[in-house]
């Protein structure tokens, strides 16, 4: 038994355990961050330069996705409040709107607006 080898291993185990925890937790904050709608090779980069720092960033960054959808739901119920009360030129005017802030796509604004009309 050779102290000195066992000792040796041991330095070499605990330095390869580093080397994969500082790439792995890189990865991590940057899979988090593309699903919080951010680019994944930006944080990634940021990650293995400055993970500490990004780590804690990434804990405290709003999520893109759900701002859309609190947006989104915003709009949905305006919607049903025009569908409720307003003509027809009011409600594609808002149809119009969901559109142009990307909130609808051209074929659920092309649906929304075959509706109104069907509905006349």
């Amino acid at each position: 038994f050779n102290f000195g080898d066992c000792i040796m291993k041991l330095q070499t185990f605990a330095i390869i355990l580093i080397s994969i925890v500082h790439l792995l937790i890189p990865i991590l904050i940057a899979l988090n961050a593309k699903k919080k709608g951010k680019n994944f090779y930006l944080w990634l980069i940021y990650g293995l330069i400055l993970w500490p720092i990004a780590l804690i960033h990434i804990i405290v960054l709003r999520n893109e996705n759900s701002v859309i959808e609190k947006k989104y739901n915003t709009m949905i119920k305006n919607h049903n409040e025009y569908l409720n009360s307003n003509s027809a030129s009011s409600k594609l005017l808002m149809y119009k709107e969901l559109l142009d802030k990307g909130l609808i796509t051209q074929n659920q604004f092309n649906e929304l607006k075959k509706e109104t009309f069907k509905n006349l």
